[in-house]
């Protein structure tokens, strides 16, 4: 795992968008981020062999392509799956049926988006932490 490579976000609100790249910033990452409000656009980007991010966050609650569609894309993509790449969701959803159906898509994670903005900045530094120090193929 390439841990400064660059990061996925996948979320059409851009409130979300903005006060994840505060934080983010705010914590002083260097990764790159890159932002998607189309899960469409998303995998296209991913399907490029040359990209390889270091992990992909996405909101399962997404127009045309929600979050567990564009999973399954991934995981029957050949290319995409060989490519081990982390796949959280950061989501506004806290169902038990939804993090059931989550986990069934062999995702790494699940959380759900705090309204307070100490407790969203405690969970983004928590992944992030987490997936520096972890190793996976390359």
């Amino acid at each position: 795992m390439i841990t400064e490579a660059e990061l996925i976000v996948i979320d059409h609100d851009p409130d979300d968008q903005q006060l994840f790249r505060q934080i983010f910033e705010d914590a002083g990452y260097s990764n790159k981020l890159v932002f998607f409000d189309d899960s469409a656009e998303a995998y296209e980007y991913l399907a490029n062999p040359s990209t390889w991010p270091f992990i992909i966050i996405c909101e399962i609650n997404m127009p045309q392509i929600d979050g567990y569609e564009l999973r399954q894309m991934i995981l029957e993509d050949p290319v995409l799956n060989h490519k081990s790449i982390p796949f959280i969701y950061l989501t506004t959803i806290k169902s038990r049926e939804s993090v059931l159906k989550a986990y069934k898509g062999y995702i790494q994670g699940y959380f759900r988006k705090s309204h307070n903005d100490a407790d969203y900045k405690q969970t983004i530094e928590q992944i992030m932490k987490y997936w520096k120090n972890s190793l996976a193929p390359e």
